[in-house]
């Protein structure tokens, strides 16, 4: 993480579609192992209705450690919604930590709620964009935005930048069948450099 040898994060997913449903399971650390670290593990339920619209629900465990001096942990609720006006055009919003969860005052960190908006735009099968404004307590405004080429289905590449923090990113994908490999690339101007490189198995 940002080329640190003591920063860390790692992240496991696994979703399942079921007829018009579906469920998804997470879990995500980060932080300096031995000494301070931050989890969340969500699960997720979805349900299309129709050809147009789809809602999801997620649970969120929130977990916050010092290894020797404390520890602390929440729950939070998210919803999400999905609408598809266009064939080639996809709309987003999602309302996170409705429950307005927050950690003890000893942990001194925030779970922040947060409202989102967002869409996909397929210019055509190799080319697609994204963006989406999100608002915050703490960030307040943050926008995104990125795109995505394809090259014969095999190879991806991708570039974007979000607002705040200021970041730009890039990487490419490869699709070897079943197998799905990403690698990417952020870039802070305080920070520095931060590669990652993501698995993914379709069954």
């Amino acid at each position: 993480h940002f080329l640190s040898i003591d920063l860390r994060s790692r992240a496991l997913y696994l979703g399942v579609p079921y007829r018009n449903s579906g469920i998804g399971l997470s879990m995500q650390t980060y932080g300096i192992p031995n000494t301070s670290s931050i989890s969340k593990i969500t699960g997720s339920y979805s349900r299309k209705f129709g050809n147009t619209i789809s809602t999801s629900v997620t649970l969120n465990y929130h977990g916050f450690r010092v290894v020797d001096v404390m520890s602390d942990n929440s729950y939070t609720v998210d919803l999400g919604f999905f609408f598809l006006p266009l064939i080639n055009l996809n709309v987003g919003a999602i309302w996170n930590n409705i429950s307005r969860s927050i950690y003890s005052d000893l942990a001194n960190i925030s779970i922040d709620q947060m409202y989102g908006v967002g869409f996909n735009y397929m210019f055509s099968e190799d080319l697609s964009v994204a963006s989406d404004l999100l608002y915050s307590k703490h960030l307040h405004l943050i926008y995104r935005a990125g795109l995505d080429f394809a090259i014969d289905n095999l190879i991806m590449l991708r570039a974007g930048f979000n607002s705040t923090p200021m970041l730009l990113t890039g990487g490419i994908g490869l699709v070897l069948k079943a197998v799905h490999v990403d690698i990417s690339t952020s870039y802070h101007s305080r920070i520095g450099t931060s590669p990652q490189i993501a698995l993914a198995y379709e069954f």
